[in-house]
């Protein structure tokens, strides 16, 4: 009995692969019209990978988050150095003109976002259908930000880790500075206080006063310090060393040595002294934020069949219909935008026309074709916006703003060859116009939030694999019409501001649950 049943499945399986007998007729695809009175249960989840943006003027895309990938940090980068530059620099030989160098940073930065969404369509016509699609998103910005210590002419505050040292030459400088004063004391009673020799004593005091005091409270207050062999360091090292011979010709000595930093800076400091101030502590851009699984935004659904061409079995057929989508902004905004653009917008209420046709055409081939328009509502909300070429400028990273996503255009043809019955292979070509977002600042005296200038043009290819039993039933254990897909693509060009270069799969599966 089992062998007799195998041998009927493979007999059956021989049929199907070797030809598409009448009962099994080539079916249309991506058919948002159901039948009257009949319920469709539809999954397709997602998962996207954004990897970097299109730059038409290189070639390939360039690197998701790159205003974080800094070859040289200083005060323009992070202002928050700039009262350690400026007491370094008063520390320094004149003319030296050293400016802050802290070194590099490394990154690495992906937005990965999967999206679930649940669809119900119900036929109240045979050419009407109404549906709700209920999405659950989890996304989030994978980062990984490391700093280097290239080319740095700052490290570690020596008083951190050689406390002793610092002690034995700050009490050496200022008893060579008291014995300076007993000196020019003296000789100004015997000479005047208006003899040029008095004046130069009282000048190199208060020039070696100064200059020790500063060094005191630097050594104190700073968790960087001047690094040994460095511009800076020389420059501070060659003042104490025209300070001493100073004190020298007046009988003072000071100590020979000045202890500079001669270690680099760690993680742990470059995150306190340059990310803390300007991220406020969070966790971006150091390390992936947690993500949740989150509800999208809600879509509703009205589907109406515009042309029906050919019979069952006609070798030639088109089914055309066109959709019409109402999103409602029920999921999150969209707080990185300006950071990891990705398509479609998410959290804003909109509107969206769409117009699909399928041609089956004789020797298996097929044509699917999409046309999609879209417009966007505004939402209010807070854009992770740093400055491109300052990410680390204290609270001017978030930016309360009113965003306007740009109307958007879609164009979709998908060849397919269907290898057997209900079973079709296709490679499609895709395109996106989206029109420019329009960011405007909530608060006057806010961070002025950085816009696109011009619309962004993505072109994706795509590969897929659909299996289509609508009707009839594939066998008699499995009665119920239903479809699976499985699909891969991704950008290969684009261009304009905010071009996304990424990679998609999507899996999905649609059949009918009540009827």
């Amino acid at each position: 009995m089992l062998r007799h049943k195998l041998l009927r499945t493979l007999a059956a399986a021989g049929i199907l692969l070797a030809g598409e007998p009448p009962l099994l007729s080539a079916q249309h695809v991506d058919d948002p019209v159901v039948p009257r009175g009949e319920w469709y249960f539809q999954l397709e989840p997602s998962s996207q990978l954004l990897h970097g943006l299109h730059d038409p003027d290189q070639p390939g895309s360039v690197r998701l988050g790159r205003g974080f990938i800094l070859p040289e940090i200083g005060v323009d980068q992070a202002p928050e150095l700039a009262p350690s530059e400026a007491r370094f620099q008063s520390l320094a030989q004149e003319g030296s003109g050293s400016r802050i160098r802290l070194g590099a940073t490394r990154g690495r930065f992906s937005g990965d976002e999967q999206v679930v969404p649940i669809r119900l369509s119900y036929g109240v016509l045979e050419r009407l259908t109404l549906g709700v699609t209920v999405p659950f998103v989890r996304r989030r910005v994978d980062t990984l930000l490391r700093y280097v210590p290239e080319e740095a002419n700052v490290g570690r505050n020596p008083a951190r880790n050689d406390q002793e040292s610092v002690e034995a030459f700050l009490i050496g400088a200022f008893t060579a500075l008291d014995q300076l004063h007993s000196v020019v004391n003296e000789r100004c009673a015997d000479i005047g206080e208006d003899d040029p020799g008095c004046l130069e004593g009282r000048s190199l005091i208060d020039d070696a006063g100064g200059f020790l005091e500063t060094l005191e409270s630097a050594y104190e207050v700073e968790a960087l310090f001047p690094l040994d062999g460095s511009d800076l360091g020389g420059g501070v090292a060659d003042r104490w060393s025209s300070l001493r011979e100073g004190l020298a010709g007046w009988d003072a000595e000071g100590p020979e040595s000045l202890p500079l930093a001669s270690d680099p800076l760690d993680q742990a400091t470059f995150e306190t002294l340059v990310v803390d101030p300007a991220w406020l502590g969070s966790e971006f851009p150091l390390q992936t934020p947690p993500a949740f699984l989150e509800l999208g935004d809600v879509e509703l659904h009205l589907a109406l069949r515009v042309l029906s061409l050919g019979e069952a079995m006609d070798e030639v057929r088109l089914a055309s219909s066109i959709q019409g989508t109402v999103r409602l902004p029920t999921g999150p905004a969209d707080s990185l935008r300006a950071v990891a653009p990705r398509d479609p917008p998410r959290g804003v209420p909109g509107v969206e026309l769409r117009w699909i046709s399928d041609l089956l055409l004789p020797h298996r081939l097929a044509i699917l074709s999409t046309v999609e328009a879209g417009w966007h509502g505004t939402r209010e909300m807070f854009l992770v916006a740093p400055d491109p070429s300052r990410v680390f400028f204290p609270q001017h990273t978030r930016a309360a703003v009113q965003w306007q996503p740009g109307t958007h255009i879609r164009l979709g043809v998908t060849p397919r060859f269907r290898i057997g019955p209900g079973l079709s292979l296709g490679a499609g070509w895709h395109m996106v116009r989206r029109g420019a977002d329009e960011f405007t600042a909530v608060h006057d005296d806010g961070p002025r939030p950085p816009s696109p200038e011009e619309s962004s043009l993505v072109h994706r290819l795509s590969m897929e694999l659909r299996y289509t039993a609508f009707r009839p039933p594939i066998s008699e254990s499995v009665n119920r019409p239903f479809e699976l897909l499985a699909r891969g693509s991704r950008s290969i060009s684009g261009s304009g501001d905010w071009a996304p270069a990424d990679r998609r799969i999507e899996i999905g599966a649609r059949i009918l649950v009540h009827r």
